[in-house]
């Protein structure tokens, strides 16, 4: 039962990153932080699959050094931009 709890982490991790990719608000603070512009899904994904040096948003699942990277690159400061323009 221990060795799921892992996998499913990963799972959402992978998830997590596909609805990003698919979000307008996710898309504006991408391209805040590009030289290019971020305004659809696909350059959504090109924007993170460059950032996190992967060539499937998949691959997240397949370690812990992933979703680290994941989760410091765009988790963590993503939510933060969210929580931010709640609070405005």
């Amino acid at each position: 039962d221990d060795d799921e709890q892992p996998v499913e982490q990963r799972q959402r991790y992978s998830q997590l990153a596909f609805l990003y990719c698919r979000d307008p608000i996710f898309w504006q603070w991408a391209s805040e932080r590009s030289f290019a512009t971020v305004n659809s899904e696909e350059t959504a994904k090109a924007w993170m699959l460059e950032l996190l040096q992967l060539t499937s948003r998949s691959e997240i699942d397949q370690s812990q050094t992933e979703e680290r990277k994941f989760e410091m690159l765009i988790k963590v400061p993503f939510s933060s931009y969210r929580e931010s323009l709640t609070t405005l």
